[in-house]
């Protein structure tokens, strides 16, 4: 449904922009039904101008695991490539540094 109305909208007013937080999960456990993931990745993720995913939720969106600020920003691009061109990924947590958290916002 919310797929639709985004769809309508966009289809009367190009310029609207969807920001997208898509709340599937943290800390290695599922929020939502793991049927969902691929709606999210496929569907939602696409129609994003703004996505907000913390750490766990980029790694399921993207497939890939983010042990690394390195690969923190792979999985940015790969994020990127799927449509939205502004990705925060928010409370990534590195092995190693348990005191931490890192944050990383990218722009195209």
């Amino acid at each position: 449904a919310v797929l639709d109305v985004l769809r309508r909208l966009r289809a009367a007013s190009p310029e609207v922009a969807y920001f997208c937080d898509p709340v599937m999960g943290d800390g290695g456990k599922l929020y939502v039904p793991a049927e969902l993931l691929a709606i999210y990745r496929d569907q939602v993720v696409p129609l994003a101008a703004v996505l907000t995913p913390n750490g766990y939720e980029a790694e399921l969106l993207t497939g890939r695991s983010i042990l690394s600020e390195a690969e923190a920003r792979s999985a940015c691009e790969a994020l990127h490539e799927r449509g939205p061109h502004t990705v925060v990924i928010t409370s990534i947590a590195l092995p190693g540094r348990d005191d931490e958290l890192l944050m990383l916002a990218s722009r195209r």
